[in-house]
C-alpha cells in the first residue's frame, strides 16, 4: 500500500493555507485545492535537527507549553514540497521549504495515527500503510 500512498500523495503539493491543533497537540494541515493531512502525533525537524514534537505539548518544567500553537508559525504559509510514506515505519514525512520535514509518526496498527485527504475525496489512513497493494 505504501507504494500506492505514495503515488497518490504526489498531488499533495502546495502553500500551506490552514492549520489547527487540538489540546492534545494533535495538528490539521491543508493546502490549496483542499487537500488536508491530519496528524494525531508528529515532530518537527529544521536544517536536519528534530527541534519540537506532540510530546512537548503541556506541563514542561512546570510551565504550560502549546506544542501545537508552537508549531502553527514553522509551518504556515510555507510551501509543501511533498510527502512520502517511509518504507520502514510507516510514518508519513511532509516535506516543506526551510529545510522542514513534519514527520506525522504511525504508531499503532489499530489506529489512524495520521490522515490524508485528497480533494477528490480519496482518503488513507496510517493503519492501512502495509496492507498488500
Amino acid at each position: 500500500m505504501i507504494e500506492t500512498f505514495n503515488r497518490a500523495f504526489a498531488a499533495f503539493k502546495g502553500k500551506i493555507e490552514y492549520f489547527t491543533s487540538s489540546d492534545s497537540a494533535a495538528v490539521t494541515l491543508g493546502v490549496a485545492g483542499g487537500s488536508y493531512l491530519h496528524l494525531g502525533y508528529w515532530r518537527l525537524v529544521v536544517e536536519g535537527r528534530a527541534i519540537l514534537s506532540w510530546l512537548d505539548h503541556g506541563d514542561w518544567y512546570g510551565r504550560k507549553f502549546d506544542a501545537g500553537a508552537q508549531l502553527h508559525p514553522e509551518v504556515l504559509g510555507r510551501q509543501c514540497l511533498g510527502i512520502t510514506v517511509d518504507p520502514t515505519t510507516g510514518d508519513l514525512l511532509v516535506r516543506l521549504d526551510g529545510d522542514r520535514i513534519l514527520v506525522g509518526f504511525r504508531l499503532t496498527q489499530g489506529f489512524e495515527d495520521w490522515e490524508v485527504k485528497l480533494p477528490d475525496g480519496e482518503a488513507f489512513w496510517s493503519n492501512y500503510a502495509f496492507e498488500p497493494d
